[in-house]
């Protein structure tokens, strides 16, 4: 919403104050840049309709008097009466500047239509063509770094795994010799066994001839 503040002149008339004015955005659009409020405001003012207005369609607004709109409308809502500095602003929020009758300034957005003030939401500030080249440009050397360090860290777990197989097998190679070793000292036992047992029967067997 603006606010115009009233100032009396020398005759007692009452007066608009260019300096007074004073922009307070809805709770509804607090998101939105105020550059888009004003200018949306400024457009759907009928005060300027001779100076800048919606075209019949309510998809574009015309400036048909430039020079007014830097005298009288600039200075009222942005403090300035730089149409240059207008335009920049118009383009870095993708507004597109098509041909109109009279060499009049027409400008153009899909998310600017009149009666529907709720498409601002949907308006975005176009990305710098420099900041996209400069990322661009950047991002293979920090990529190729997030590799390398990625590559290192994947090559050290592996290194890790590595040892604790080779430590794994090693305990394994020394269970199976302890258990093999377990086993032949097994056999030995039996074989020593049956070979006490065999000379026991063999002295029972002599012991019992000697007796007859």
């Amino acid at each position: 919403m603006i606010s115009k503040e009233q100032s009396s002149n020398t005759n007692g008339e009452n007066s608009e104050s260019v300096h007074s004015v004073k922009y307070c955005p809805s709770t509804e659009f607090i998101a939105v840049p105020s550059f888009l409020l004003k200018t949306y405001e400024i457009i759907s003012d009928p005060a300027f309709d001779d100076i800048v207005s919606w075209n019949k369609t309510g998809d574009a607004f015309i400036i048909t008097k430039t020079n007014d709109f830097c005298e009288k409308v600039l200075p009222l809502y942005f403090k300035h009466k730089n149409f240059s500095s207008f335009v920049r602003q118009l383009n870095m929020y993708g507004f597109r500047k098509t041909k109109y009758k009279n060499n009049e300034q027409c400008f153009t957005h899909r998310f600017f239509k009149k009666d529907n003030k709720k498409l601002l939401l949907e308006m975005r500030r176009k990305v710098k063509e420099k900041t996209i080249e400069k990322k661009q440009t950047v991002d293979p050397y920090v990529k190729s770094s997030e590799y390398t360090k990625t590559i290192n860290e994947m090559k050290a777990k592996i290194r890790d795994q590595d040892k604790r197989i080779s430590q794994l097998l090693k305990i394994n190679k020394e269970f199976k010799n302890s258990v093999l070793a377990l086993y032949t000292e097994l056999e030995k036992s039996k074989e020593r066994n049956r070979n006490t047992e065999n000379s026991t029967q063999n002295f029972a067997s002599l012991m019992q001839g000697t007796n007859c």
